[in-house]
């Protein structure tokens, strides 16, 4: 396993110093930020769900 990650890391590497594009490290770097993000989409996601059942509960003839 340790090979495959050497040679895939390697690879990304060489593409990405003639492309001009940040590669393995861009990213692995930027995954922390990814994630705030994720949770911030899931938190205010789950706010508008909550506030959507609330007024249907609200509004509800019964």
């Amino acid at each position: 396993m340790n090979f495959l990650t050497t040679v895939a890391t390697d690879v990304v590497n060489t593409v990405t110093e003639s492309t001009g594009f940040p590669g393995l490290d861009g990213v692995m770097k930027a995954l922390p930020y990814m994630g705030y993000g994720m949770v911030g989409i899931f938190f205010v996601t789950g706010v508008i769900i909550l506030t959507v059942s609330l007024l249907n509960k609200a509004g509800s003839k019964k």
